[in-house]
């Protein structure tokens, strides 16, 4: 049991097999948006989307979950600590 002031962290790094990739296709071979007209820009945005959406689905509990504000606020929290004004996710 840990105290009230304390957080459990859960660590799982690569290659120790106790966590599995998120599986997804690989893109197919598209031109450089930077070089393609409007429509293929387009067409490239719909086709990663359309991807994106597939792989999401794969495992929509691991999708759910993905949130940079969380991470955002550890950072400040372990950064900004030591500052003598302390810190914040506003500043």
């Amino acid at each position: 049991m840990t105290a009230p002031r304390h957080d459990l962290i859960g660590f799982d790094p690569r290659g120790i097999g106790h966590s599995a990739a998120i599986e997804c296709a690989p893109p197919e071979a598209q031109p450089d948006p930077a070089s393609s007209t409007k429509d293929k820009a387009r067409a490239l945005a719909e086709a990663d989307a359309a991807r994106n959406r597939e792989c999401a689905a794969g495992d929509p509990d691991l999708t759910r979950s993905l949130k940079s504000l969380p991470c955002a606020e550890f950072a400040v929290r372990l950064f900004g600590a030591g500052r003598a004004e302390g810190g914040t996710c506003a500043g």
